[in-house]
C-alpha cells in the first residue's frame, strides 16, 4: 500500500506533484515501476499526512502496466478545475493525454490534439505560462532549446521556441554584493 512509505521502495519514482484536493498545497504523485500503481502522497508543513491510490469510481486501482508505452510523466491541472490531473506521454508515438481526475478518483482520459513531440525534443513538465489555469508543456531539446505548448481546450494552441538564457556561470551576481 502507498501508506507503507513509497520512498522507502525503489519501485516507487515520483513523476510529479499537483494539488489534487483543492486544499492550496500540492501532493506528490508516485508511480511503480514494478506493479504499475499510482499512488498520491498528500504532504503539508508538519509532513506527510496520507497516502492514496489513483481509483476508478468503483475504488478498484488503476494501474498502467510498465511496459505500456503510456507513462505518467507529470501532474498538472489540465481541465482549469483547480485539481491536479496525471498527465501521460505515449513513448511510441510521443502523444499526449491526461486523466481527469477528481480528487484521486479517475473520472475520463483525454487525449491533447497536438503533433507528436518528435525529434529530439523531450517532455521536461508542466507549468501554467500564460496564467490562464490550464497547465502548458515545457520541452527541451539536444541542442538546449527550450520549447513551450500553450494548451487550450485540450489541444496545442501555440508552439514557442524559447530564447536561450545564459548559463548560471555566465550570469553576473555582482549586483548583490
Amino acid at each position: 500500500s502507498p501508506a507503507g512509505q513509497p520512498g522507502s521502495d525503489l519501485n516507487w519514482e515520483i513523476r510529479g506533484s499537483g494539488d489534487v484536493n483543492g486544499g492550496g498545497a500540492e501532493e506528490i504523485f508516485w508511480y511503480n515501476t514494478s506493479s504499475g500503481e499510482i499512488a498520491v502522497w498528500e504532504i503539508d508543513e508538519t509532513g506527510f499526512q496520507n497516502a492514496t491510490f489513483i481509483t476508478d469510481s468503483n475504488n478498484q486501482k488503476m494501474i498502467i502496466s510498465p511496459n505500456d508505452p503510456w507513462q505518467l510523466v507529470a501532474a498538472g491541472d489540465m481541465d482549469g478545475d483547480g485539481d491536479a490531473d496525471a498527465i501521460w506521454e505515449n513513448m511510441d508515438t510521443q502523444e499526449f493525454a491526461y486523466w481527469k481526475l477528481d480528487g484521486t478518483v479517475y473520472q475520463e482520459a483525454v487525449l491533447i490534439d497536438a503533433r507528436p513531440a518528435d525529434g529530439p525534443w523531450e517532455f521536461r513538465g508542466a507549468y501554467d505560462a500564460n496564467r490562464d489555469g490550464i497547465d502548458d508543456f515545457f520541452f527541451r531539446n539536444s541542442q538546449g532549446q527550450n520549447g513551450l505548448w500553450i494548451i487550450e481546450n485540450n489541444s496545442v494552441s501555440e508552439e514557442n521556441i524559447l530564447p536561450i538564457t545564459p548559463s548560471v556561470s555566465e550570469l553576473d551576481f555582482s549586483f548583490y554584493v
